[in-house]
């Protein structure tokens, strides 16, 4: 089998089953029909997918899944709401199997057959105890009309899977099918139905058949238009038209049956929906890299044009610039995904470790329509649920605790996503007991972290739980507790270029906020110079700039200088690459640094804003922890970029002690 195919089935599978899942845990928190809808319209497309490859046993076990979803839509199940943790782990079955789908390992068919037996007996069970109830509301069921044109020869009386597609979509409702044959081969069809489905879910039936057929898909209005006699008599007398004439004397009919509040066909151009297409990372990740490069050459450009005077190549260098820009912007938003992608994820996170602790916990999230890079998303994965889970086991009290301290016995954990410049940020915010400071003390003078004599202000108390092995626990669970995770966490979010800081109230609750750029494909960056040296650091960790005298620096001893009514630590970027000692008269120092760790670097020149393309450093540089990368500059020339986050270790160095 193609495996190009079974790469799309698996990826497909991936997603619809993360809808699926998400849509059963917002259903045990909200009794809303359209929640099992949509459970039951992924796992429908899935079953379709694994019986077209061959799959049968996922197909077989999705479709009695459906069974079992069809009977609550039905209302013929007595307590759903009880149901639908076996749901959601059917849903983790079919997971579980996408990787053997063929059933090869003894293992996955040994697993599967147990989760078979599973669904029977629910099945039985609900047989048996199957009242006379009937969900007596009425379907929201919208009129579409589809045209379906063959691309291959697709022969009348034939197995080819197309045709079962579009047995299946009539079968959902009302409808009227009318293929035109030419010498018994098919070479369209057109299909009025009712259903209550969306233009996209229609179009998914047909995803793995895009080569064997062209489908287009029009919404002809909200409501129910089979039963009207126009309706029937006007699809009777269309036929044979162009699509586009079949549009207008339905769009006219409609006119006429306004006074029945049926919503109004649009115009071709409103109905045809915005395509997408399934385009694989790594190509995108080499067109993003190849409009990075465009933008080098372009700086490199200008550069030329302003170095000889030639104002022919200015003013092209202009127009060029704009074009790349709007290239750069939409490459970027192609790799852009919105952060609900994970949201369901973190909800089974939450559902599951609260359950396990007997504890009641909501994650509420805000902002979940913001976008950043895909790989960045996958990436933050990670550390979000090891947040998430010790918010769950060492946060959120239990029911007891809560009630006790006048507190809800629900805990709230917010997710808040927002835009901070070139950044997004995650704040993770709970209403539990807080960080303890003075157990968080205790806990790394006996590891040996700090002395016990150390001064510490309370944000630095509060990073020592990112040491590695660092835990305050009192015991061992399976969530957390063993020390593994909170190091992890900053880690990986350092990798990203990115920073975590914490706030918390004892009793109150605790805030982890998580700050990461869009992208690390071009970076708004700040030039400056050192000696002949270029250096860059990213432009938002950038506080405040200062022009001073060295006179007036040389005055204040250990490499301090006060800013703003605080004395902040000046490090000397010309002594820590081996200059030696300026002899300009000014020099200018860069505030950065998140607030409380705050330092001035002393530079000689500040060049200007940048957009840099960052490319990696190689091992020669590993010991420079301080170093995240290196872009050309418009002359050829390299420039090294800071590490905000780390240049702060400069301090701690001998010269600086």
């Amino acid at each position: 089998m193609n495996e190009e195919f079974i790469k799309l089935f698996y990826e497909e599978s991936q997603e619809q089953l993360d809808a699926a899942e998400e849509a059963l845990v917002s259903y045990e928190k909200e009794q809303s029909i359209s929640f099992i809808e949509e459970a039951y319209r992924s796992l429908h497309t899935i079953k379709g997918a694994a019986n077209m490859f061959g799959f049968n046993a996922i197909g077989d076990f999705t479709h009695k899944v459906e069974d079992i979803l069809d009977e609550i839509k039905n209302g013929s199940i007595e307590d759903p709401v009880a149901v639908t943790n076996r749901l959601i782990n059917y849903v983790d079955h079919v997971k579980s199997i996408l990787s053997d789908p063929s059933m090869q390992q003894e293992q996955t068919k040994s697993n599967h057959e147990m989760m078979v037996d599973d669904l029977h007996s629910l099945i039985l069970v609900n047989q048996k105890g199957e009242t006379s109830k009937v969900n007596l509301e009425k379907t929201n069921r919208s009129t579409f009309y589809l045209h379906v044109q063959s691309k291959v020869k697709i022969e009348e009386g034939s197995n080819h899977p197309v045709l079962d597609v579009i047995g299946e979509l009539v079968e959902k409702g009302k409808s009227k099918v009318k293929p035109h044959l030419v010498d018994h081969i098919y070479d369209y069809w057109d299909i009025y139905l009712e259903n209550d489905l969306s233009v996209d879910e229609i179009e998914m039936e047909f995803m793995f058949y895009d080569s064997d057929v062209e489908i287009k898909a029009y919404k002809l209005s909200d409501s129910e238009l089979f039963g009207v006699g126009e309706f029937e008599t006007a699809i009777s007398q269309i036929e044979g038209l162009r699509i586009n004439e079949k549009l207008v004397r339905l769009n006219g009919l409609i006119d006429k049956l306004n006074s029945k509040k049926l919503a109004k066909v649009a115009s071709k151009s409103t109905q045809l929906k915005s395509s997408s297409l399934r385009v694989s990372s790594q190509k995108i990740e080499i067109l993003m890299n190849s409009v990075s490069e465009l933008v080098t050459e372009l700086a490199h450009l200008s550069l030329l044009a302003k170095t000889h005077s030639i104002p022919e190549l200015a003013h092209l260098t202009e127009k060029m610039e704009r074009h790349i820009y709007n290239l750069r912007d939409a490459t970027f938003d192609m790799s852009l995904v919105p952060v609900s992608n994970i949201e369901g994820r973190l909800q089974r996170i939450v559902r599951d470790n609260s359950k396990g602790l007997n504890k009641e916990i909501e994650l509420v999230v805000e902002g979940a329509e913001i976008e950043i890079d895909k790989s960045f998303l996958e990436l933050l994965a990670d550390p979000f649920m090891h947040i998430l889970r010790n918010a769950i086991d060492h946060g959120i009290e239990t029911i007891d605790e809560r009630l006790e301290a006048d507190k809800p016995a629900k805990g709230v954990i917010t997710l808040k996503v927002y835009r901070s410049g070139t950044d997004v940020v995650f704040d993770f915010k709970d209403d539990g007991q807080g960080l303890d400071k003075e157990r968080i003390f205790e806990k790394a003078v006996e590891k040996g972290i700090i002395n016990s004599s150390a001064q510490l202000v309370e944000n630095e108390i509060f990073e020592l739980i990112f040491h590695p092995g660092f835990s305050t626990a009192h015991e061992v669970t399976n969530i957390s507790g063993r020390g593994v995770g909170m190091d992890v966490v900053r880690n990986n979010i350092q990798q990203l270029k990115g920073s975590i800081s914490i706030a918390s109230t004892k009793a109150v609750g605790t805030t982890f906020s998580i700050k990461v750029p869009l992208t690390l494909s071009i970076l708004e960056s700040l030039l400056f110079k050192v000696a002949d040296l270029s250096l860059l650091i990213p432009l938002n960790e950038i506080k405040q700039c200062h022009h001073i005298s060295v006179h007036a620096l040389e005055a204040h001893s250990n490499d301090v200088f006060l800013i703003d009514g605080q004395f902040l630590p000046v490090i000397d970027l010309r002594q820590e690459f081996e200059y030696g000692k300026t002899s300009a008269e000014m020099v200018s120092l860069l505030q950065v640094g998140s607030s409380g760790k705050e330092v001035c670097l002393m530079v000689d020149e500040i060049v200007g804003e940048f957009q840099a393309v960052i490319k990696p450093i190689g091992e020669h540089y590993d010991s420079l922890q301080y170093l995240a990368g290196a872009s050309i500059l418009g002359d050829g020339s390299v420039a090294l970029l800071l590490e905000p986050n780390k240049v702060q270790s400069l301090i701690n160095q001998p010269s600086y002690a």
